[in-house]
C-alpha cells in the first residue's frame, strides 16, 4: 500500500482486531522515512498478515506492541526486517506459536539491543528460526560474568519441548556478536544487563524498585518518589535519558521507569519545602487554591465569570468529588460542564456536590449576577462575587446602509455583551453577502437583505435579524 513511500513520516490508524491473508503484507516497507509504527491492536492473526510491513524502515525507532497470543503461520515473517534503528524489541506475550511465525522478524536489525522474551513452551516447526540474525549489536554468552550478567533462555520460563524434528530455534542468533548462534531449549545464555542507579529525590521517599538495580534485561521495576510531609514536587518536564524517564505525575508523586539501553544514572529533582496545594485552582496569576492561599473576592462586571478546578494533582486520593461543595445565593447558576447536564440553579440560598469529570476537572460557571462561597477539601472557603450580562439584540446594529465597504459586527455590536465564547451562526440570507469568521459578522452591503442571525452560548439561543436598505 505504501511500498517505497521514502518520506512517509505520518500514518493512518489501523483499528482492525482481526486479520485477514496477507492483509497487511509489505504495507510499509521501504518507508525509510518512518520512525513511528502505527498501532496494532489485532488478537486474531491470519496467515502472513504482517509478513515484511516495516522491511528496510531504517528510521524506525518505536515498534507497535503485538498484543496476540495465538500466532498464525508466518504472521511475524520478515515484519522487522533491517530496521537497523530499532534498539528495542516489542513484548510478544504469545504463548501458542504458529509455524514460521516469528521468522526472520528482526533479521539485519543491526542497532538493536533488548530482544523480547519468548512465553511459549510448545516449539513447532520454524518458529524461531533467524529471528535475530544478524543483529550484531546484541552481545550473548554461555557464561556468566561482570559484563555478561542478565539471563535469557527459551522458553523465558517452564519446561520448553519441540513439537517435532523442526528448525525451531535454527540460526536464531547467528551473526549476533557473542557465543550463541543456535540456542538450546530450556539452556540459560547470558547478554549484557543494563544498570540504573537513581539519584537525587531529597525530602521524598522512594518505594516500589530499588534506586539500584543492575542486570537488567528488558523492564526496570518502576520506583515512586513521595514527598515528605510539608513537602512537594514542583512542575517539571519528563527527564529522559537512554530509555529510562522520571516523570511527575503530581506535585505528590513521581514515578522512575524503562527499559534502559545503556547504563543510567538519573537525577530526580528534590521535593520542594511547602505543603502541595490541595485543589489546584486556575486563576488569573494563581495556580492554586490550598490554605496558604489568601483571595479577596473577585468581582467580574461586563463578562462571565468561569472557575476551572483540576483534581488530577490533587495530594493523594483524599478528595472526592463529593468533597466539592457549592454554596450559592439566590439567583446563582452553577453548571460543571460546557452543556448544562449538571446545571444546578439556586432558586433559595443553599449548598450542593458538584460533580467532578471523568478528567478529573469540574468547570464551574455562574450564569448571573450573584455571589458564590467555594469550599474546598482543605477547609477553606472563598467568595465569589459575579456581575454577568445578558446579550440582547442591540438596535443600531439592526441597520445597515446599502452600499459602501465591508462592514464587521462582533458579538458586542449584536448583542451587547462581552460573553464571546458562544457560537455566532447566519440562520438565513438571500445574497449570501454576509459571512462569519472569528465569531464576527462579516457583511458586504452590496443588495438589500435580511440576514438571520443567531448566537448560541450554552444552553441558550440569542437572535438578531439584520438588514441592509
Amino acid at each position: 500500500m505504501f511500498h517505497g513511500c521514502t518520506s512517509l513520516v505520518s500514518v493512518p490508524a489501523l483499528s482492525a482486531t482481526t486479520m485477514a491473508e496477507r492483509c497487511c503484507a509489505m504495507m510499509f516497507s521501504g518507508c525509510t522515512s518512518l520512525v513511528n509504527a502505527p498501532a496494532l491492536p489485532a488478537t486474531t492473526l491470519a496467515l502472513d498478515c504482517y509478513g515484511h510491513m516495516f522491511e528496510n524502515c531504517t528510521s524506525l525507532v518505536n515498534a507497535p506492541d503485538l498484543p496476540a497470543t495465538t500466532l498464525a503461520e508466518s504472521c511475524y515473517n520478515n515484519m522487522f526486517i533491517n530496521c537497523t534503528s530499532l534498539v528495542i524489541a516489542p513484548d510478544l506475550p504469545a504463548t501458542t506459536v504458529g509455524i514460521s511465525c516469528y521468522t526472520f522478524m528482526f533479521q539485519g536489525c543491526t542497532g538493536l539491543l533488548i530482544p523480547a522474551e519468548l512465553p511459549a513452551e510448545t516449539l513447532i516447526h520454524n518458529c524461531y528460526q533467524a529471528m535475530f540474525k544478524g543483529c550484531t549489536s546484541m552481545k550473548f554468552s554461555e557464561n556468566k560474568d561482570e559484563s555478561y550478567n542478565a539471563g535469557y533462555r527459551v522458553p523465558k520460563s517452564g519446561n520448553g519441548t519441540i513439537a517435532d524434528s523442526s528448525n525451531a530455534l535454527d540460526e536464531m542468533f547467528t551473526g549476533t556478536n557473542g557465543a550463541a548462534f543456535t540456542p538450546a531449549i530450556n539452556t540459560t545464555y547470558y547478554r549484557v544487563g543494563y544498570s540504573v542507579n537513581i539519584t537525587g529525590g531529597k525530602n521524598a521517599t522512594a518505594s516500589g524498585g530499588s534506586t539500584k538495580q543492575t542486570a537488567l534485561s528488558r523492564e526496570m521495576t518502576t520506583v515512586t518518589f513521595t514527598p515528605d510531609s510539608g513537602y512537594h514536587f514542583a512542575e517539571f518536564d519528563d527527564i529522559t535519558k537512554d530509555n529510562v524517564t522520571v516523570h511527575r505525575v503530581s506535585n505528590v508523586e513521581v514515578r522512575v521507569s524503562g527499559i534502559p539501553t545503556a547504563y543510567v544514572e538519573i537525577a530526580v529533582p528534590d521535593a520542594a519545602e511547602g505543603a502541595p496545594g490541595k485543589v489546584p485552582f486556575t486563576e488569573p496569576g494563581q495556580r492554586y487554591a490550598s490554605s496558604e492561599d489568601n483571595f479577596a473576592p473577585i468581582a467580574s462586571s461586563g463578562s462571565i465569570k468561569s472557575l476551572v478546578l483540576d483534581f488530577s494533582k490533587v495530594a493523594g486520593s483524599e478528595v472526592k468529588p463529593s468533597e466539592l461543595r457549592m454554596t450559592g445565593i439566590k439567583g446563582s447558576v452553577f453548571t460543571t460542564k460546557d452543556k448544562l447536564r449538571d446545571k444546578k440553579s439556586f432558586k433559595t440560598t443553599g449548598g450542593v456536590k458538584v460533580r467532578v469529570n471523568k478528567d478529573m476537572t469540574a468547570k464551574i460557571i455562574c450564569r448571573k449576577s450573584g455571589t458564590a462561597t467555594l469550599t474546598i477539601a482543605d477547609g477553606n472557603t472563598y467568595t465569589i462575587t459575579f456581575k454577568v450580562q445578558k446579550p440582547k439584540a442591540q438596535k443600531n446594529a439592526k441597520i445597515i446602509p446599502k452600499g459602501g465597504s465591508m462592514v464587521i459586527k462582533t458579538v458586542r455590536d449584536l448583542f451587547g455583551t462581552d460573553i464571546d465564547a458562544g457560537e455566532l451562526t447566519i440562520h438565513k440570507q438571500k445574497h449570501s453577502q454576509a459571512t462569519i469568521s472569528d465569531n464576527k459578522l462579516y457583511v458586504d452591503p452590496k443588495e438589500e437583505d435580511k440576514i438571520k442571525v443567531r448566537y448560541k452560548y450554552l444552553d441558550k439561543k440569542y437572535k438578531i435579524t439584520v438588514k441592509v436598505k
